[in-house]
């Protein structure tokens, strides 16, 4: 997704809601207490003010992209890995380790991708691997970094249709 997520792509169009609330007794609008929290802070917003936030603080805007709908993670993850990749988040132990966190709950969507955005978290993952004292992320309170990006770029490599491999 290349321009700012539009409020039917948090919302979904109407016919999409209503196929939600016939269908499954749902109204989708309702995006729960956190994704509501993460549309309050994301709806609108351009790359590069999503960017400065990241910057303010990475940690917690990175749990709203836990809980946006995935159309708004697509736009919105992009200045995250700008942000993460920038000299602006040397010793960010917490925003590093908030995209392992990020990376596992989304990863049943992650994996599905089949665009450049996929290529993007798999390299920002290599990164962070590779860059734990980057970070100032302590082995004993963080993990390790490298352990950590390897099991879950073995994770995104898994077949979908064969989950035991």
């Amino acid at each position: 997704m290349k321009s700012v997520p539009t409020e039917s792509d948090w919302r979904g169009s109407f016919w999409e809601q209503l196929r939600e609330w016939l269908v499954f007794g749902n109204w989708p609008s309702d995006l729960g207490l956190d994704g509501e929290f993460a549309y309050r802070q994301f709806f609108g917003k351009s790359h590069a003010e999503a960017l400065e936030m990241f910057r303010d603080d990475a940690l917690s805007r990175q749990e709203d992209l836990v809980w946006m709908p995935f159309k708004c993670f697509e736009f919105y993850v992009e200045p995250y890995i700008e942000y993460l990749r920038s000299e602006n988040a040397i010793g960010d132990s917490d925003g590093a380790n908030g995209f392992f966190s990020m990376t596992l709950a989304r990863m049943h969507e992650i994996r599905k991708l089949k665009t450049p955005l996929k290529a993007r978290i798999v390299d920002t993952l290599t990164y962070l691997g590779s860059r734990q004292e980057w970070f100032d992320a302590e082995p004993t309170d963080d993990g390790s970094f490298r352990e950590i990006a390897d099991s879950l770029l073995h994770e995104l490599a898994r077949d979908q249709d064969n989950p035991s491999r």
